[in-house]
């Protein structure tokens, strides 16, 4: 799946990143088959979303792969190293334990993680 951002509000940059943040919302929720609970996003992608009235920041250190705040019910993590044009969509072990349990019990194939290009 991709998402296209496309610009609208030529004038204005931080009610463009809040255009283009409900578009990766919108497309993240489209792609979504279980309960995935938390997003990987480049930079470029954290740029965008950090505009959003929604996105709550918090203090960060910087390595590889670090938490940098929430997006409405999404955990999102900034990695320094994926490539500018994707974001993973997965969950964390409370979500996955849920999971295993319905793979043993309902023989339900769960998909760990989902990547979306982002154009």
């Amino acid at each position: 799946m991709e998402i296209k951002l496309g610009r609208v509000y030529d004038d204005d940059y931080i009610t463009e990143c809040k255009y283009q943040t409900n578009l990766i919302l919108d497309g993240v929720k489209k792609v979504m088959e279980t309960e995935h609970n938390y997003l990987i996003v480049p930079m470029r992608v954290y740029n965008i979303i950090q505009f959003s009235d929604f996105f709550k920041s918090i203090h960060y250190d910087l390595s590889g792969m670090m938490h940098v705040g929430y997006l409405h019910d999404f955990y999102i993590y900034l990695d320094m190293y994926l490539p500018s044009d994707e974001i993973v969509i997965s969950y964390d072990k409370s979500i996955s334990r849920n999971n295993k349990l319905d793979v043993i019990l309902n023989g339900v194939e769960i998909i760990k993680e989902k990547r979306v290009k982002v154009i």
